[in-house]
């Protein structure tokens, strides 16, 4: 008997998700990507580029519209059932409502974790690449300066040298504001500082620099200086590895974040990195929207089990089956997540929660709601 009943709640969620999916998509790249781009992208711009960036947003936004299509999913089929009497005749069965909304809960679960895997390991390169298309687009050569560039070298013992450069410059294939730190161990044994370093013949050349070796005593005095004019020095990468920008937060996996707040976090106590290094309050703002990109990798994509949970009871009215009043009130309600969203990033941002909490902050509200109202329809 139940396995019946599990089956049919199931096919009549899965329709109006599909059609969440395609409406809410539709709405998504309409607002958010087909305006913004059509004023940036030029007219001689190839369709086949166009299409390719189109296809390379679409991980990122199915990630937002999972969720809202659960919701409207789940008013849209609870509220058919309630409308037709169909909750009432399975509650005079004998099934609690908190047993018949499980279905809905594991469809949620199975939504939240194919999102989750889009949302890390699809949406990460694919948002990437989108921009850096439209980069390209906007500019022929493409050519951007790279900044703030950090290169660390690792051994097994530690930290081997860890390579700062101010910005790099495509056009004449230059690092400009180099800094070398060589370390023993946890001791720092020479620092390297050069105006440029250019590439010839498959090799980094530094130019107009001083190197300057400690000594072994704890107090780190210099024990030699050296300047030179020009000097040959191993440095990971060339000019064409370079080129390739920076990522944005949004364009890296869990396992990426996780890697640059653990530098962000070593190089502010090694003092490797001069935009943080000494200053504790940037430095911990940096780790913050770091670590709320990372959160939200998890966050947002079980929005869809929340939405679940919260919308099968919501829709137990008989109007909720009507569907321009299921997508309003999902809109609605949408719009009130990404208000607590937005609260949340404040907050964690700025350090007032932790951001563990601030990315979550949506999701808890919602569930809590959500099991308020499965545990409040189960009672008549």
């Amino acid at each position: 008997m139940m396995k019946i009943i599990d089956k049919y709640i199931l096919k009549e969620m899965i329709g109006p998700f599909l059609f969440g999916v395609a409406t809410f998509t539709i709405l998504y790249i309409s607002g958010d990507v087909i305006i913004p781009v059509s004023r940036n992208i030029p007219l001689h711009t190839p369709a086949s580029v166009i299409g390719l960036f189109f296809i390379c947003r679409l991980p990122y936004v199915l990630v937002f519209t999972f969720p809202m299509s659960v919701l409207l999913s789940a008013l849209l089929s609870f509220g058919r059932l309630s409308g037709e009497s169909e909750i009432i005749a399975i509650k005079a069965g004998g099934i609690s409502f908190s047993r018949v909304v499980i279905p809905g809960i594991f469809l949620g679960l199975v939504i939240s974790l194919a999102a989750f895997f889009m949302n890390d390991k699809l949406a990460p390169q694919s948002i990437y690449i989108s921009r850096t298309l439209l980069e390209r687009a906007m500019s022929k050569e493409a050519l951007r300066e790279r900044e703030n560039i950090t290169i660390q070298e690792t051994l097994d013992t530690g930290i081997k040298r860890i390579t700062y450069a101010v910005r790099f410059d495509p056009q004449t294939k230059k690092l400009h504001g180099i800094t070398i730190k060589d370390f023993r161990g946890d001791r720092l044994e020479r620092l390297v500082y050069a105006d440029d370093a250019y590439w010839e013949n498959n090799t980094w050349y530094l130019e107009n620099g001083h190197i300057y070796d400690f000594s072994d005593d704890p107090s780190m005095s210099v024990k030699l200086q050296t300047d030179f004019k020009n000097m040959k020095r191993d440095i990971p990468g060339n000019p064409e590895e370079f080129k390739d920008r920076e990522r944005y937060p949004d364009e890296m996996s869990r396992a990426q974040l996780a890697q640059k707040i653990a530098g962000i976090k070593e190089a502010v106590e090694k003092g490797s990195n001069p935009s943080v290094a000494g200053d504790q309050t940037a430095a911990k703002k940096e780790i913050n929207t770091y670590s709320l990109f990372y959160d939200k990798k998890a966050s947002l994509p079980f929005a869809c089990l929340v939405f679940g949970i919260f919308g099968m009871p919501l829709g137990l009215r008989p109007h909720r089956a009507s569907t321009s009043i299921g997508l309003g009130i999902s809109i609605i309600f949408i719009l009130l997540y990404y208000f607590f969203m937005a609260l949340g990033d404040a907050a964690g941002s700025s350090g007032s929660i932790p951001p563990l909490l601030a990315s979550w902050l949506p999701n808890i509200v919602f569930g809590a709601a959500g099991v308020y109202l499965i545990i409040k329809a189960s009672q008549h």
